[in-house]
């Protein structure tokens, strides 16, 4: 398990990018405010823009106008628990709000990012899985 306690943004982009298996550019993401649009995976396939700002991950869900904003950190804590819990093996969506909320649903996506943001309307597993 990776520590995020006194990390400094670069140490937080490099484990992000050896997660994610990916260079990702510590200059563009303190610049970068291109925005990509994409649908989300299920059914509804839903329209949302997503950019990189300011060491965030900012998604916008274009047909209900809510802005969610992820921190750098906050997207290293998720990839860690998933990783903790699954290893390498596919996880469940595990996204059921009212189960979350009660505090009785599965370890799995939706769980993880409630656990990790304490955030009920941060329920963006379509969005990121798409990311």
């Amino acid at each position: 398990m990776y520590s995020l306690h006194n990390c400094s943004n670069e140490a937080l982009i490099a484990e992000l990018s050896r997660r994610l298996r990916c260079d990702i550019d510590q200059q563009k993401i303190n610049t970068s405010t291109q925005i990509k649009s994409g649908y989300t995976l299920g059914g509804k396939n839903k329209l949302f823009e997503y950019q990189i700002s300011s060491m965030n991950l900012i998604i916008d869900r274009v047909e209900a106008k809510i802005r969610d904003v992820f921190s750098m950190t906050e997207l290293l804590l998720i990839l860690n628990d998933l990783h903790g819990y699954f290893g390498a093996e596919y996880f469940p969506l595990a996204n059921n709000l009212a189960k979350i909320s009660k505090g009785t649903e599965i370890n799995g996506f939706g769980k993880v990012i409630f656990d990790i943001t304490k955030n009920i309307t941060k329920h963006l597993h379509s969005y990121l899985s798409y990311l």
